[in-house]
């Protein structure tokens, strides 16, 4: 009897990982919290594609997966234990259509939940992380052996980042380096065909558009216990899809940040000319295109910044959903070096 073809566009699979690492020490006053090893478990489910979309034959068939993370940091006095939800892509590095081996990279970004988090009564020894509940940022390489037609055996090496970028006092955040060991099963007995008919004469829109958005996250500034403060900015900018993956972005932002407002006006004897907590920067930036969703970097430069001079340089990651080809919304990262400002929550429209 001949085997019937799957036309299927995706198959599932169900996984499981067994990890250890250790916390980095990226500033001095963490060194004393950091006890064991940490150690712990994932559970995976993983959607793997096949080229029924132009982007995913031009992204050599990416997979998706929803983790749920265990981690026991080995100091449950002070930081407790986190488990963490999210979602991640991952891009394959060789031809899987021809081999049994699959070398990965891997980036994910959600959300995790701390059982210990600082609390100043209660626990004023944790200066990593003081929400319960604080976003999470992950990426790494992975390596995966088709052992038999549905088992996949492997390892990886992955960074796991846990922060609350500000909104909440003290954030030195939280990075764990982590080797992982682990099998997934695939739910279907059989593969569909991959497929490549899009990957000649894609087009895409070369239209410019001007974009105006508007973002809002919250920030605390030290003392400790001082308070969340809404933060705003908006952007007026250019950008142009320049091929079938990247768009280009160029133009002015304005931020106000009315933590730093609170700050300025409680250390006013301190600060004498330079109380002016808002800002105007310009900003050049790039989109990796995902279909309806991009990955978002961009670096900035303030033309006008009164308080802390010095600091002229800022840098933005995240990600953009397109509901449409004129709205869109953003999930922004904004930095200063390695120390995060403010996470950004924005909705723009492109015209």
């Amino acid at each position: 009897m001949l085997a019937q073809e799957n036309n299927a566009k995706y198959t599932y699979s169900l996984g499981a990982e067994f990890f250890t690492g250790f916390i980095i020490k990226h500033h001095d006053d963490i060194g004393h919290l950091i006890k064991g090893h940490p150690t712990g478990a994932r559970l995976k489910f993983s959607k793997y594609s096949y080229g029924a979309k132009a982007w995913e034959q031009r992204y050599g068939y990416p997979t998706f997966t929803s983790t749920l993370s265990y981690y026991d940091l080995k100091n449950d006095d002070v930081l407790g234990k986190i488990v963490s939800l999210d979602a991640a892509m991952a891009f394959h590095l060789n031809d899987i259509t021809t081999s049994k081996n699959d070398f990965q990279t891997y980036v994910g970004f959600g959300l995790a939940y701390v059982s210990n988090p600082y609390h100043p009564d209660t626990n004023n020894k944790n200066n990593l992380i003081s929400s319960r509940w604080p976003w999470t940022f992950k990426i790494g390489v992975n390596y995966y052996r088709q052992v038999s037609a549905r088992f996949k055996a492997g390892l990886s090496l992955q960074l796991s980042h846990f922060s609350n970028a500000s909104r909440q006092l003290p954030n030195y955040g939280l990075n764990i380096a982590n080797i992982n060991i682990g099998a997934k099963y695939n739910l279907s007995e059989s593969e569909p065909k991959y497929l490549s008919d899009k990957l000649t004469g894609a087009s895409f829109n070369r239209k410019s558009y001007i974009n105006l958005d508007f973002r809002m996250g919250k920030v605390e500034l030290s003392p400790v216990g001082s308070g969340s403060s809404p933060y705003y900015s908006i952007s007026l900018f250019w950008n142009k899809q320049v091929g079938t993956k990247s768009i280009l972005d160029a133009g002015v932002e304005a931020f106000a940040n009315k933590a730093l407002e609170k700050y300025i006006s409680k250390n006013q004897l301190l600060i004498e000319e330079e109380d002016d907590y808002r800002c105007i920067g310009i900003m050049v930036g790039h989109e990796l295109l995902l279909n309806k969703l991009s990955f978002v970097t961009q670096l900035g430069f303030y033309a006008y910044k009164p308080y802390v001079p010095d600091e002229r340089i800022y840098f933005k990651v995240g990600l953009k959903y397109y509901f449409t080809e004129h709205i869109y919304s953003s999930f922004i990262l904004k930095t200063h070096f390695a120390v995060a400002e403010v996470f950004e929550y924005g909705i723009g429209i492109r015209i």
